[in-house]
C-alpha cells in the first residue's frame, strides 16, 4: 500500500509512461517508485528484459514527469538525469537508476560528497534527490554491495 503522496506520484508517472508506451507501441505495468522530497523516480516493466524509467519533480499541486527512458537487459544499462525545475528557481532534480549485478543487495550512489544507499530489487536500483543549487553535471559514481 502506498501513501497518498506516493499515489499521486505514481499516477503522474503512469500517465507519462502510458503516453510513451502508446507512441512506441509498448505495454507497461507499474513496478515501483522511490520518492525523496521533491524528486521521484518510477519503474515500469515493459517485458521480461526491459523497464521504462520515469523521473518526476513535485509541481505546486501535482507531480510533473521530467523524462523517461527504457533500460534493456545489459548490466551496463543505466540512466542519469540532471534537470532544472520548471517550477522553482535554483532547484534541480537528480535521478540515477540502472541494473545491478546479480548478487547486489544495495547500490551506493555518490552525490555531493555523500554516499546514498538504495535497495536493489529485482536487479534495479532507483535514486532520486532534489537540491537547491545547480549540481556538478557529471556522472554519479555507483557501486554495489552484496
Amino acid at each position: 500500500m502506498h501513501d497518498p503522496e506516493q499515489q499521486t506520484a505514481i499516477a503522474a508517472a503512469t500517465d507519462a509512461a502510458e503516453w510513451v508506451a502508446v507512441r512506441e507501441r509498448l505495454a507497461v505495468a507499474f513496478e515501483r517508485i522511490a520518492v525523496a522530497g521533491d524528486a521521484a523516480v518510477a519503474s515500469f516493466v515493459v517485458d521480461g528484459s526491459r523497464r521504462m524509467i520515469v523521473g518526476l519533480e513535485r509541481a505546486p499541486d501535482d507531480w510533473d514527469a521530467l523524462d523517461s527512458t527504457v533500460l534493456g537487459p545489459n548490466e551496463r544499462d543505466a540512466f542519469q538525469s540532471f534537470r532544472p525545475s520548471e517550477h522553482r528557481a535554483d532547484h534541480w532534480t537528480i535521478i540515477a537508476t540502472g541494473l545491478a549485478p546479480e548478487r547486489a543487495a544495495k547500490a551506493s550512489v555518490s552525490f555531493a560528497g555523500n554516499q546514498h544507499l538504495v535497495p536493489v530489487i529485482d536487479r534495479l536500483y532507483l535514486f532520486a534527490i532534489g537540491v537547491e543549487a545547480e549540481p556538478a553535471l557529471e556522472r554519479l559514481p555507483v557501486a554495489f554491495v552484496e
